[in-house]
């Protein structure tokens, strides 16, 4: 059996690994009061994922320095003053986010990549197509992604 030349591009292949979350917007149970479906995704190397959760660990430390456990940020109740975020001002809550938008503004290309897919609802027949076709126009954009890497 002959080995295959080693060459950069196959050390490459080799050596990068992506995370890749998934996540749907808005209410999943408001397919009825929804014009879209949408679905975004980040794919985070690596080798930058600790860094991103010591960053992200240390926004919710000056936020919530009781709190050990990793919280989640969402967005909308960060913004809408939901949940833990209640008592704050609007103030604080822009303040928040722009934390978190600016430790995501520091994760450069090509170790933190987002992709977005939508779909309008008149499109499909049902939410579980929307999330069927969706779901494989965010993939096949993350493995072109891999591919041209």
């Amino acid at each position: 059996m002959q080995l295959a030349e080693v060459t950069p591009r196959l050390v490459a292949f080799f050596c990068l690994m992506y995370l890749f979350y998934i996540d749907e917007s808005g209410d999943p149970g408001g397919w009825e009061t929804q014009d879209n479906f949408v679905l975004g995704g980040v794919a985070v190397h690596e080798g930058q994922v600790r860094r991103l959760s010591d960053e992200l660990t240390s926004v919710q430390g000056t936020i919530f320095p009781g709190i050990a456990v990793p919280i989640e940020f969402h967005a909308q109740h960060v913004s809408s003053g939901k949940s833990r975020y209640r008592k704050m001002t609007l103030e604080q809550r822009s303040d928040i986010l722009d934390a978190i938008y600016n430790v995501i503004l520091n994760a450069h290309f090509p170790s933190f990549v987002a992709f977005v897919t939508a779909i309008h609802v008149s499109a499909v027949k049902s939410h579980s197509q929307a999330l069927r076709d969706c779901l494989e126009d965010i993939c096949q954009r993350f493995n072109t992604f891999l591919v041209r890497q």
